[in-house]
């Protein structure tokens, strides 16, 4: 009996705290606060500067947002749809693809175009090629 009694103020303090966590977010003010020190103590980011002065706000609080632990289904389209066929999967991969670069790798500059490119000097040793150039 007392282990069934234990087990149940086990879940009623679990269920307690899932929630009440949430409303551990920080308060506008608080965020305010925060942010004035941020302020201080980043340095200067030109890019960073302009997005504060535009919005004069936080990235979002992360407490509050959903808790998501698993993966996405990778044969689901962002919009619900599921992948059926190979043309679907094609253009899923390339979804995917470009929500890796948004969010986790970026861009990738483009390839600069060369005008000439002189061969100064080559030095063959141990099998490796050495060459200093001048790129222009």
């Amino acid at each position: 009996m007392k282990k069934q009694q234990r087990l149940l103020a086990l879940f009623a303090l679990f269920s307690l705290l899932t929630l009440a966590l949430p409303t551990l977010a920080m308060t506008s003010e608080e965020r305010k606060a925060y942010l004035e020190k941020l302020v201080q103590t980043l340095p200067q980011v030109p890019s960073f500067d302009t997005w504060l002065e535009r919005t004069r706000e936080l990235p979002p609080d992360f407490d509050v947002l959903p808790k998501i632990n698993s993966l996405p289904d990778p044969l689901r389209f962002v919009n619900g749809r599921t992948v059926k066929n190979a043309e679907d999967w094609k253009a899923r991969r390339a979804e995917i693809f470009a929500l890796e670069q948004k969010y986790d790798v970026g861009t990738f500059p483009p390839k600069p175009k060369l005008a000439n490119v002189v061969v100064l000097s080559e030095n063959s040793t141990n099998g490796q090629i050495t060459r200093k150039v001048k790129i222009t």
